[in-house]
């Protein structure tokens, strides 16, 4: 959600009204351990919020962004973004930030394995903006056309993964896996961030680990994975839940 401060609460004092913002999305109670270090995506009295229905979030049990005006509790939660168009910082305290988040828990994964690469299925924006947050710290071009949030077809959405940084796509076939894996010379890939979370592309991303590997189940795709000791998992893998970003992030 991008905007403009119009109206300040009796006790608030910044952003000054006129300001453009963005707002951060996950609200946490702003006073456990986890909001003291702007980690309110993971506030640790979130299921209370929930169960007082006070709202957890912008959209999220309180108005949203489609809303012609947005509630803020606090002004902790917006976050300056002076002359950047709103369609360019709309999309980036919710794909971006999720992508980002994701994107920080693995690598600390691939910094102990440098021989690793990581994946990143799917066909989401974020899948999209982690692509370049994977491929960094290699310069990015000045000026590029915004590619389209959403490719027409799973052939163009290759083509835009490309774009961003890919150094490789495939479609998902039957073999897909052993594609992948011969890709990393059998080995597996170190980290792979599923940005759909079905029941398809969670078994593609355990075909493709390789031991010691960490697996971030990004989307909500509705799918399961077993996890069982010995089972479809590798030795040693991990598997994280990140949720949406943090305020520092």
């Amino acid at each position: 959600v991008a905007g403009r401060v119009v109206r300040h609460g009796p006790l608030a004092t910044a952003p000054a009204v006129g300001e453009r913002v963005v707002v951060y999305g996950p609200w946490g109670c702003g006073r456990c351990a986890r909001c003291a270090v702007g980690a309110e995506n993971y506030c640790e009295r979130r299921t209370a919020l929930d169960a007082a229905r006070a709202g957890t979030g912008v959209g999220l049990g309180r108005d949203g962004g489609m809303a012609d005006l947005v509630l803020v509790p606090s002004g902790r939660l917006l976050v300056p973004v002076g002359d950047l168009a709103a369609v360019q910082a709309a999309p980036l305290t919710d794909a971006a930030l999720t992508a980002y988040h994701a994107v920080a828990a693995v690598r600390r994964t691939l910094a102990d394995d440098p021989a690793g690469s990581a994946g990143a299925p799917g066909l989401g924006g974020s899948r999209q903006l982690a692509v370049p947050a994977l491929a960094a710290p290699a310069p990015a071009p000045a000026r590029r056309r915004p590619p389209p949030p959403h490719p027409a077809s799973p052939e163009e959405a290759l083509t835009l993964a490309e774009e961003c940084g890919a150094h490789f796509g495939t479609l998902l076939r039957s073999d897909t896996a052993s594609v992948l894996r011969n890709r990393t010379g059998g080995a597996g890939a170190a980290a792979v961030l599923d940005f759909v979370g079905s029941h398809s592309s969670l078994e593609l991303a355990a075909g493709v680990l390789r031991a010691g590997g960490e697996l971030a189940v990004v989307g909500s795709g509705g799918g399961e994975l077993t996890v069982r000791k010995p089972g479809t998992l590798p030795p040693g893998a991990r598997i994280s839940l990140p949720f949406w970003g943090t305020l520092p992030e």
